[in-house]
């Protein structure tokens, strides 16, 4: 590969039977390189990447893109947490409301077992 900045000008080389030759753009306008299915182009000045036709990312979209993810996930896990509290909480609160209305229950089932048909209880 050979990158002419100033003339803006990238060429690819390949070696056969006769010596090198420069291989020519394809329909999308890269030099593939069948044998690791990357192709390579300029684009805004830049030798640039294509792998399988996708075009490979700058190290510094992917370290934004790590930092975006990051913050996501610190993100979730803020809100797992809060999820976790608030689950427990409801957890005892309805312990609590559990308990409260077995011991209604149990008072008012003592009160039946002590009453007699027909008469009322003071």
């Amino acid at each position: 590969m050979l990158f002419d900045p100033d003339a803006d000008e990238l060429s690819l080389f390949r070696l056969g039977e006769k010596g090198y030759s420069a291989d020519l753009p394809n329909a999308a306008g890269r030099r593939p390189i069948p044998e690791l299915e990357l192709e390579i182009a300029l684009l805004d000045g830049w030798v640039r990447y294509w792998f399988r036709g996708e075009l490979l990312p700058l190290l510094g979209d992917l370290l934004r893109q790590l930092n975006a993810t990051r913050d996501e996930l610190a993100a979730a896990a803020t809100a797992l947490t809060a999820a976790k509290t608030e689950l427990t909480a409801a957890r005892s609160e309805l312990d609590a409301e559990r308990q409260a209305r077995a011991a209604l229950e149990a008072e008012l089932a003592r009160l039946r077992a002590g009453a007699k048909p027909g008469t009322a209880q003071p």
